[in-house]
């Protein structure tokens, strides 16, 4: 009888040492995909894009071909093509109404700025038929960069480093479509 309760009594230690030290724990199941609420039945999308600030520092080609790596992009659960020309499924038309970029602080040890960059988009999807599915008159974009060794550059960092751009652009690019798809 004894021997009895000592092996329930170390069985249930055991049960309770592996439950909590995590030998037994399984994953817990991966986030559902993104509804994508507004592209049921597309296969395609037309992006345009066109910056009517008064500075025109974006890149509207460069903003829109990261726009169509990340509507392609299969981790989108139903990838869209992009039509360059011609009638699609929907289009989303982004307009760059406002941007600004400064440095906010200098790090001389390092020769190096920190900057903060701002776009203000105005952003609609629309149907083949022209129905507006959704919009945003005014959605902030704010990205930070850091730039190394400034002084040993012939551009002078901002808007017009190619690293930067590249990073901003996709950064933006991620941001927006997740913006859209997750609606």
């Amino acid at each position: 009888m004894l021997n009895k309760k000592l092996l329930t009594l170390a069985c249930a230690a055991g049960i309770l040492v592996c439950g909590a030290c995590g030998i037994f724990y399984r994953e817990p199941p991966p986030p559902p995909p993104p509804p994508m609420s507004l592209f049921v039945g597309a296969q395609t999308i037309r992006i345009v894009v066109a910056d009517t600030s008064a500075t025109h520092q974006v890149d509207t080609e460069a903003l829109r071909q990261a726009l169509i790596r990340n509507f392609a992009a299969p981790s989108n659960h139903a990838p869209l093509r992009t039509p360059t020309e011609g009638n699609a499924d929907r289009t989303l038309s982004l307009e760059i109404i406002d941007e600004d970029g400064h440095e906010t602080k200098a790090y001389p040890s390092v020769d190096g700025a920190a900057w903060q960059f701002q776009v203000v988009i105005s952003a609609s999807l629309t149907n083949r038929e022209g129905q507006l599915l959704w919009t945003n008159p005014s959605w902030p974009f704010s990205h930070r960069h850091f730039f190394r060794g400034i002084h040993q550059r012939e551009v002078i960092p901002g808007w017009s480093d190619p690293g930067f751009r590249k990073q901003f652009d996709a950064d933006l690019a991620s941001r927006l479509v997740y913006k859209i798809i997750s609606r």
